[in-house]
């Protein structure tokens, strides 16, 4: 089967990918393709990130079978990815169409929901979070450039669990911070 027209897609490619989920990381060439042929058929239907496509038409429903498939298959599947950034740029070209309240849910369930409909993403996500713990334990004001790398590189495959351990060790330090000084100044008035 081959999809020669925009139309053909609806009926194979988009359901096909739904369907690898994602277990497209196996064929990285498959899934530069598809994000390719997403942002094209994005670019033709002359969306942005304000405008969508006009109701009740075909280029509509492109719009939100590409929606789906980045939802089931393609960021899923950024998460086996480790140190490539260039995919991460790819999809990005096309999730910056979309308007940001569609952008931020499809962020959403890919941290919070995608781990849940497929299991063999909950080990993924450990070792993820595993090593960006123990990377973030390592990093220091000599080593910062070193490590700062590194760090970008688990920002472009794993960007939300970055950020909750970043934001949420950065939250900690600042409380323990706080609760230190406001118990001394509490101890010595005369301060």
């Amino acid at each position: 089967m081959q999809a020669k027209e925009f139309s053909d897609l609806r009926k194979y490619t988009w359901p096909m990918a739904n369907v690898l989920g994602p277990a497209m990381h196996y064929d990285t060439v498959l899934m530069y393709k598809l994000i390719r042929i997403m942002r094209k058929l994005v670019v033709e239907m002359g969306v942005d990130s304000l405008n969508g496509p006009p109701p009740n038409s075909e280029a509509e429903q492109h719009y939100y079978d590409i929606m789906s498939s980045l939802d089931a298959c393609i960021l899923p599947s950024l998460l086996y990815l480790d140190n490539n950034c260039s995919m991460s740029e790819e999809i990005w070209a096309v999730l910056k169409y979309f308007p940001y309240h569609f952008r931020y849910s499809l962020y959403a369930r890919w941290k919070n929901d995608s781990y849940q409909l497929h299991p063999n993403l909950i080990r993924r996500c450990g070792l993820a979070q595993r090593d960006i713990k123990a990377l973030m334990k390592r990093v220091s004001k000599e080593n910062v450039k070193q490590l700062g790398r590194l760090v970008g590189k688990y920002s472009h495959c794993a960007p939300g669990l970055l950020f909750d351990y970043v934001s949420l060790s950065y939250c900690c330090w600042i409380i323990n911070y706080l609760l230190f000084y406001s118990t001394d100044s509490l101890a010595n008035p005369d301060l």
